[in-house]
């Protein structure tokens, strides 16, 4: 997720019909700039090289969100249109090796639909994670570049729900999913899945989203062929 503010003012997007390296190419209303939807940067147009601010972001399922955001509003699939968005029309592609357009890059070392989690460091170093590893672990601790990171996964619809700075309270920690809730082994806080530190010793802390992008490892490496893949027994 992206804030669509572009130079102080805010802009719709739109769907061009367009791809780059296999990858939906967006268009804002107000130039007519083609963005590229990974990395969220202006390609071709009027404001080329500009650059979306990374929104943050938890993936969930629908019963977790209304648990913890039950004030909430959601979207309406009453559009005028007619529209099954219950269906998946593209099934048989994330089930299969074929990648229908050109990409740059390409590498083998997993099934080209693995479901991963990139991140970007800021001192520019890459690394993806298969999903899969972090659910069937809960949360992973890591350091890509100077950042140390927490992956964690989403306990209802077994994705990965967010990814956090690990730094709090003046220092670097290390965390366990226990149930519902993270447990830091400095101090045994109890931290919610938002981040936040609601029982123990650093109670009010917030942990700082990172940017992630979920999505098919093929993709990842599209833009980022000099990524690491990182496996937690490796």
């Amino acid at each position: 997720m992206y804030e669509r503010t572009v130079q102080g003012e805010p802009v719709e997007f739109g769907v061009s019909g367009q791809l780059y390296n296999s990858d939906l190419l967006m268009y804002d209303r107000k130039t007519g700039t083609l963005w590229e939807q990974i990395t969220g940067t202006a390609v071709v147009g009027k404001l080329a090289g500009e650059r979306l601010d990374f929104y943050p972001s938890q993936m969930m399922t629908w019963r977790e969100w209304q648990e913890n955001y039950p004030d909430s509003e959601v979207l309406s699939r009453f559009t005028g249109y007619q529209r099954d968005y219950d269906g998946a029309p593209y099934a048989a592609y994330f089930d299969s090796e074929d990648i229908w357009f050109g990409v740059n890059a390409l590498s083998t070392q997993l099934f080209a639909k693995e479901y991963v989690v990139g991140i970007e460091s800021p001192d520019g170093s890459y690394a993806a994670y298969l999903e899969r590893d972090v659910t069937d672990r809960g949360a992973i601790n890591d350091s890509v570049g100077d950042l140390d990171l927490l992956l964690v996964a989403a306990t209802d619809s077994g994705t990965v729900g967010t990814v956090f700075n690990r730094e709090a309270g003046g220092r670097v920690l290390t965390f366990a999913l226990d149930g519902d809730a993270l447990v830091d082994d400095q101090t045994g806080t109890i931290w919610d899945l938002s981040g936040l530190a609601v029982q123990g010793e650093l109670a009010g802390e917030k942990l700082a989203t990172i940017r992630s992008l979920r999505l098919f490892w093929f993709a990842w490496v599209a833009f980022h062929p000099d990524t690491e893949l990182r496996r937690p027994d490796s």
